[in-house]
């Protein structure tokens, strides 16, 4: 019975553990739509990459017109 016990504490302490580590280090603001800019490859064929668009975020240094 102790050890039962014992057993569902430590699991309970490892995962409060696991979860507050997961979520401590996560930092992160919200995305206005002037800070992201499209990328459209021209010739997705000869990247090898299936990737025909992307979405980056811009510095706030850049100024894109």
């Amino acid at each position: 019975m102790i050890k039962k016990n014992l057993r569902f504490i430590l699991s309970a302490l490892a995962m409060f553990s696991m979860v507050m580590m997961a979520t401590a280090s996560i930092s992160a603001a919200p995305v206005r739509f002037n800070q992201v800019s499209q990328i459209i490859n021209a010739k997705p064929g000869k990247a090898k990459t299936g990737n025909y668009t992307q979405l980056r975020l811009l510095d706030d240094s850049i100024v894109a017109t």
